[in-house]
C-alpha cells in the first residue's frame, strides 16, 4: 500500500445496476493489509467501501488485519449493512474504523488500537442501529469510541467492551456520545492506567443526547477530570456503575433561612453535577444547626422537579437542632407515577424576626 489511495476498494460496479443486489454479499476474510505510504497520504485507507455507483447492501469482514495506513483503517460509506468481526486495526493515521454512511453496523470482538479515534461514527452517518460489542479499544490518540450520528433516532448499543488509555493529550474521552438518542452503554470496562492519567473522561455525553442508559459499567482506574460527565440538557439514566461518583451522589447544600415566615433564597441540588441526570432512588437528611430561640420553628420545603415538568413539594417543620431523614411517605410524595427525578430544590424560613439557626440538606441519590 505504498501510494496515496485506498489499498482495497469495494464499490458497486456500474454493470450491476440492474442485478438483484440483495443476492450479492461481499466477504473479506483472512487478510492482512498494511501500508508503507509516506505521512500525509490521507487517502491511503486500508479497506475502503463506497457507494460511488450505488448502495452496497451487505458487507462482511472477518479476521482482517489493517495496520499503519495513512488514512482510515476501515472506511465505510456504502449505505448498507456491515459486519466487522474478529478483526484487528492498529496504528492508522486516521480512524481505526470510520463509519460515514451505513444503515446497520455490527462491530464485534475486534482489537482497535493506536489510531486517531478507535471507532468513529461520523455526523454524516444516517444509520438505523450500531452494535458495538465485545471489542478492545486501546491507546488511540483521540477518542476511544466517538459516536456522532446525523440521525439520532437510531439505536446505539455499546456493550461489553474494554476501552482505555484514550488520548495522547488531555481533552479526549474513552467514550464520547454527541446528539445520540436511544442508546445503551452497559457492562463495559473503562480505564487509563497511565500515571498520571491523560484521558479526560471515561464517558462524556453531549447535551443533545437523550433516552440513554448507562449502567453496570466498571471504571477500573481514575481519569484526569471525571469518570463520567453528562452535559446539562442530556437525559440519561445512570445506574449501578462501579467506582462511578455519579451513580451514588452524596452532596450537602446550605439552605439560606428567611425570617418572618418568608422563605429565603432557593438552592438547587443538581444530583450528579450538572443536572438532567434522571434518577429514582434517593434519601434526604435535613440538618438543623445553630441555635433556635424559645418558640422558634424552622420550616423547610423540599421540592423535586421531574421528567413530567412538575414540581412536587413536602414541607417539614422543626423546633430543635438535629439531623432528620425524610420518611417513606414524604419520599413517595416527591415521586410521581412513572416519572424520573431531575433535581431537588430547597427553601427554609424561621417564624422569628431574626434567627441564628442554620439549615443544610444532604442528598444521597442514584
Amino acid at each position: 500500500g505504498n501510494f496515496n489511495a485506498p489499498i482495497i476498494k469495494v464499490v458497486n460496479h456500474p454493470s450491476y445496476k440492474n442485478v438483484m443486489l440483495y443476492t450479492v454479499f461481499p466477504y473479506i476474510s483472512e487478510l492482512m493489509v498494511t501500508s508503507t505510504a509516506p505521512s500525509g497520504s490521507t487517502d491511503n485507507h486500508g479497506i475502503y467501501i463506497s457507494s460511488e455507483n450505488g448502495v452496497i447492501n451487505d458487507m462482511y469482514l472477518r479476521n482482517v488485519m489493517v495496520a499503519w495506513c495513512k488514512g482510515h483503517g476501515i472506511y465505510i460509506s456504502g449505505g448498507g449493512k456491515y459486519y466487522i468481526i474478529d478483526s484487528y486495526s492498529e496504528g492508522n493515521a486516521l480512524d481505526g474504523i470510520y463509519i460515514d454512511f451505513a444503515w446497520l453496523v455490527h462491530i464485534v470482538n475486534n482489537f482497535i488500537a493506536t489510531s486517531r479515534n478507535g471507532i468513529y461514527i461520523s455526523p454524516k452517518n444516517n444509520f438505523v442501529q450500531a452494535n458495538i460489542v465485545g471489542n478492545t479499544v486501546l491507546g488511540n490518540k483521540g477518542h476511544g469510541i466517538f459516536v456522532y450520528p446525523s440521525l439520532p433516532d437510531g439505536h446505539v448499543i455499546i456493550v461489553g467492551n474494554s476501552i482505555g488509555r484514550s488520548g495522547s493529550a488531555s481533552g479526549y474521552r474513552n467514550l464520547y456520545l454527541v446528539a445520540v438518542k436511544n442508546f445503551v452503554v452497559e457492562g463495559n470496562v473503562f480505564f487509563d492506567d497511565r500515571s498520571p492519567p491523560v484521558t479526560s473522561y471515561h464517558i462524556y455525553v453531549q447535551d443533545r443526547s437523550s433516552m440513554g442508559v448507562i449502567a453496570n459499567n466498571i471504571y477500573r482506574t481514575p481519569v484526569a477530570k471525571a469518570y463520567i460527565f453528562i452535559e446539562n440538557g442530556a437525559k440519561v439514566l445512570v445506574h449501578n456503575n462501579v467506582n462511578d461518583p455519579a451513580s451514588v451522589s452524596l452532596k450537602t447544600v446550605s439552605v439560606p433561612v428567611g425570617v418572618n415566615n418568608t422563605y429565603g433564597d432557593a438552592v438547587y441540588h443538581l444530583p450528579f453535577s450538572p443536572n438532567n441526570h434522571l434518577f429514582r432512588s434517593f434519601d434526604i437528611v435535613i440538618n438543623i444547626g445553630g441555635t433556635l430561640a424559645s418558640g422558634e420553628t424552622i420550616t423547610v420545603e423540599i421540592a423535586t422537579f421531574s421528567s413530567d415538568d412538575v414540581y412536587r413539594t413536602v414541607t417539614k417543620t422543626f423546633t430543635a437542632t438535629g439531623s432528620y431523614f425524610l420518611d417513606v411517605s414524604d419520599k413517595l410524595s416527591l415521586v410521581g407515577d412513572q416519572t424520573m427525578l431531575i433535581y431537588f430544590r430547597f427553601r427554609a424560613m424561621s417564624n422569628q424576626a431574626s434567627t441564628n439557626a442554620t439549615v443544610s440538606a444532604t442528598v444521597y441519590a442514584s
